[in-house]
């Protein structure tokens, strides 16, 4: 054991980092140069599949570019006829007006005439059978090359094909717009039996008010549109062997290289072509890949080919094009020796690097066994230091901590009495100005500052209200007053609260969830009536168009999940985060004015039953704010609870109905107001009361928020 003393220690450290260095270094060697290996072998195996998809993606974009190009032309036939009768009829409207000009001075109209129709006749063109036509404006004929015993006869009742009146059309045209042209004229021609499509352009020769005119058929210009385009494919190539050629659906070969154009390749005694043209009409017709041997375009060897073929099935085309496969094989070869020369690089550069790294390694370990042991006495004094000093911050963190929340509680008091302070002088304001404003010799002006001061008079004080409600919920002043209830009509009267609401701003409403029959439970109703109507009153405040929703869902343990759901202006996600601290406000509320302490009031309110408010919101589409408290059932029998309610009504009928009276206008209007959950509004009219008693109890009931009681109230009292 003499062997393995503490002086040795070091040293056996070492060689046991050498050996666990080395032994990494060839596992991890091992497991990359095995990987590289079975990489290299997978390329090799895809690398035939890939290219020759890449191949097959060239040809059908090769192609494709050709038949773009075909439809392209197609495209211009209609332009191109349109635009060639054009310049033939202004070419005649220029020499007839050269000839009126020049003659209409020297002699008479009919010498003239005549002078012109010379000139006009003999021009021809497209091997004869197009040419100039003259009528006048009434339907006489006036030239007409290829049927002169119709000249000086009347023809206006002239039809095509189709039974369309050409020329009646034609004086139209002449005499609203001058010229233009005559579309979808159907003619037989001689010696054909089928009906060809033609175009034709006339124009008004206004010194003898003739109709000048032709007209050609598209199939004419069409002939020559797929000789430029022929023309033009034969000489397209791509890569050294690949051409395009163009058969139609008989088998008749239109553009190929060796292959003479009009040989039908179906009728061939080469059974070789013959079989290769049967493959690639019946492919070709839908579109689509085939593969054949043919010879090379630039020698006699046969090669087996991949082909693309597109259809042109309006015309009865068929465009393709190949590559020969033995080029793309010694491709493949090509590649997959580049590979095996990459593999065998990154193998030698690996073998390289661990060697490298290796030996940097052994160096590194022997400088850092000498010195670890000094580095972790040096940071095990350190964290002991640290840890004194942490116990201590957090001694001194904790007495802080404790100062200000007393400090926070001694501000929540003082402005608590400071908002009581204001709001007696602030009722003493309003009180004076509701008296001013029933003076009737005010001017407007006078009236409109009045309304200012009790508009802004009454908002201050409500803000007062909400100061005070939050400084007693900080100070622990108010605490959960349970009593029992029927759930299914406290809910049903939170309906009927909102649906006047909805209507006027054209919004669905609805409470989800609502018992079917009696359901009394046990809680505080005038927190839960508070939150729910602060809730719901900034749904209809920020919801222009959609709709509202408050669902009600029972859960285990006598816990319900109310929800209230609105399609409106939504919260930015930045401005969730403290959207529930006192005097905080979304963009969205400061815009439409709030004092950002509703939201703040309903989330500690909530706390207090038990349960927590939650946001979920996207700017724009809506929000969502939910919670779950626990309601128990009640102990109380029903009959109990619905006698309790009924003796509390008579008790007030009994007591109140002689001492107070109030205007029938005012009163339905307060009540209309409580049943819609407007707080602000609702406080605004009752200091339009001129008793201040029964302005007291009113207020006493909206500062409790126990609306259903105030609408009792109201309806116990006669009407002026």
């Amino acid at each position: 054991m003499k062997y393995f003393n503490e002086e040795k220690l070091p040293l056996l450290n070492f060689i046991s980092n050498i050996f666990i260095i080395f032994l990494l270094m060839i596992s991890i060697g091992y497991i990359l140069i095995i990987k590289e290996y079975n990489d290299f072998k997978i390329k090799s195996k895809n690398i035939e599949n890939e290219f020759k998809e890449e191949y097959r993606k060239r040809l059908k974009t090769e192609v494709d570019r050709v038949v773009d190009y075909i439809n392209y032309y197609k495209s211009q036939t209609e332009y191109r006829l349109k635009n060639e009768i054009k310049n033939r009829v202004y070419q005649a409207n220029d020499i007839a007006t050269y000839i009126y000009n020049k003659y209409k001075n020297l002699e008479d109209s009919k010498k003239i005439k005549s002078r012109i129709k010379d000139a006009l006749l003999p021009i021809r063109w497209r091997n004869g059978y197009s040419y100039l036509w003259i009528v006048d404006t009434n339907g006489t004929a006036v030239l007409f090359p290829i049927n002169p015993n119709i000249e000086n006869q009347n023809i206006i009742d002239y039809k095509d094909a189709n039974g369309r009146y050409i020329l009646k059309e034609a004086k139209n045209i002449v005499l609203n717009q001058n010229e233009g042209y005559i579309t979808k004229i159907f003619v037989t021609p001689p010696n054909k039996k089928e009906l060809f499509e033609q175009i034709a352009f006339v124009k008004l020769f206004k010194p003898f008010n003739w109709i000048i005119g032709t007209g050609e058929t598209l199939n004419d210009i069409e002939k020559d549109i797929k000789q430029e385009i022929l023309k033009r494919v034969y000489y397209m190539r791509f890569n050294k062997e690949g051409y395009f050629g163009v058969i139609d659906f008989e088998g008749n070969i239109l553009c190929h290289p060796f292959i003479k154009r009009g040989t039908n390749i179906l009728k061939t005694d080469n059974k070789k072509y013959k079989k290769i043209g049967e493959k690639l009409i019946e492919i070709g017709k839908q579109g689509g890949f085939l593969t054949y041997d043919f010879r090379k375009l630039t020698s006699n060897k046969i090669a087996k080919k991949l082909t693309y073929t597109k259809s042109i099935k309006d015309w009865g085309w068929i465009v393709y094009a190949g590559i020969y496969l033995d080029d793309l094989q010694k491709k493949i070869l090509d590649k997959q020796k580049e590979l095996e020369k990459e593999l065998n690089e990154k193998i030698k550069i690996l073998l390289f690097i661990f060697g490298s790294f290796s030996l940097l390694a052994l160096l590194l370990s022997l400088a850092f066994s000498n010195k670890l042991n000094a580095i972790f006495e040096n940071y095990r004094k350190k964290i002991e230091y640290r840890t004194k000093r942490l116990e201590k911050l957090n001694e001194e963190l904790k007495e802080k901590e404790k100062q200000a929340q007393a400090a926070s509680k001694a501000k929540t008091i003082f402005i608590s009495n400071i908002s009581h302070d204001i709001r007696t002088p602030l009722n003493a304001i309003l009180g004076y100005a509701q008296i001013l404003n029933k003076d009737v010799n005010l001017d407007e002006i006078q009236k409109e500052k009045i309304n200012k001061i009790l508009k802004h008079g009454n908002y201050l004080l409500e803000l007062l209200d909400d100061i005070i409600e939050i400084s007693k919920i900080e100070t622990g002043k108010i605490g959960i007053n349970e009593e029992n209830f029927d759930l299914k009509k406290f809910l049903e009267n939170i309906k009927e609260m909102y649906e006047d609401k909805a209507k006027s701003k054209g919004l669905k409403w609805d409470v989800i969830g609502i018992p079917k029959k009696e359901t009394f439970v046990k809680g505080d109703k005038k927190k839960l009536f508070r939150v729910l109507i602060n809730l719901l009153s900034n749904a209809f405040k920020y919801t222009d168009s959609g709709e509202i929703k408050l669902i009600i869902t029972p859960k285990e343990n006598n816990v319900y999940e109310f929800s209230i759901i609105d399609t409106g202006i939504g919260i930015e996600k930045e401005e969730q985060k403290n959207i529930f601290e006192i005097f905080t406000q979304a963009k969205s509320g400061q815009e439409r004015g709030g004092k950002g302490l509703g939201l703040s009031i309903a989330y500690k309110y909530i706390k207090l039953m038990g349960g927590e408010l939650k946001l979920e919101s996207e700017p724009r589409k809506g929000s969502k704010f939910y919670f779950e408290i626990k309601l128990k059932p009640s102990i109380e029998k029903k009959q109990e609870i619905k006698k309790s309610e009924e003796n509390y009504k008579k008790q007030n009928i009994e007591n109140i109905s002689n001492k107070f009276t109030i205007e029938k206008k005012l009163k339905e209007k307060i009540i209309n107001l409580a049943k819609m959950g407007n707080i602000t509004n609702l406080k605004k009219e009752i200091t339009n009361i001129e008793n201040q008693n029964l302005k007291n109890r009113l207020f006493e009931y909206i500062n409790s928020f126990d609306l259903e009681n105030l609408i009792l109230f109201l309806n116990s009292i006669k009407e002026k």
